[in-house]
């Protein structure tokens, strides 16, 4: 859980397109969803809300390349009233079309950071999902 001014990455990993199914196993050329869990402390939220760019990048383990980046942006809206939450949670999905240029058998895994800002205070973060494989099915 993060303090009251911070944000962090409660965790990120590959999921099956479109549902919460995680991957251990992507098909070669295969399309597949990345979920990020972010939590938010109260205080970075309760000046008018608050900004973020959540930036991914799948990385081919077995070859050392970057395999797709990308970015999602978006809003935690204000918390108003008198009793602030001690933080706001929010899943966020970034589609990945293919597996890019991994071949059968390549490991991969997924970096992700998370930037929020509100106001004049900004907070950055990062996670490493758990790895997952390229390969068709038996």
């Amino acid at each position: 859980m993060p303090g009251y001014w911070d944000a962090t990455i409660k965790s990120v990993y590959a999921v099956e397109q479109g549902t919460e199914n995680t991957l251990g196993v992507v098909k070669p050329g295969g399309a597949y969803d990345i979920l990020a869990d972010v939590e938010v402390g109260g205080g970075l939220i309760s000046f008018g809300g608050a900004k973020y760019v959540l930036t991914v990048t799948v990385r081919n383990q077995s070859t050392y390349q970057i395999v797709y980046t990308d970015s999602a942006t978006g809003t935690f809206p204000a918390q108003g009233g008198q009793q602030l939450p001690p933080t706001a949670s929010q899943e966020i999905r970034v589609a990945v079309p293919d597996t890019g240029t991994a071949n059968e058998g390549d490991v991969l895994d997924v970096i992700a950071t998370f930037r929020l800002t509100s106001g004049v205070f900004t907070n950055a973060t990062s996670d490493t999902s758990p790895r997952f494989v390229v390969s068709n099915p038996l």
